[in-house]
């Protein structure tokens, strides 16, 4: 299955992208740390995978 194929379908099941799709999960394992943890926003931001806060 070729790359767009995979985007089309992902899109069509999910109706976003799958980078909107990674960012909405990486946002909410974010907010789960903030909820249940002292952690800062610039460590909690490394933690979920961005590259700078």
């Amino acid at each position: 299955m070729s790359l767009s194929a995979i985007h089309h379908h992902f899109r069509r099941v999910t109706a976003i992208s799958p980078i909107q799709y990674q960012k909405w999960l990486r946002l909410q394992e974010s907010r789960r740390l903030m909820l249940t943890s002292d952690i800062d926003v610039t460590r909690d931001a490394f933690k979920v995978g961005y590259a700078s806060a």
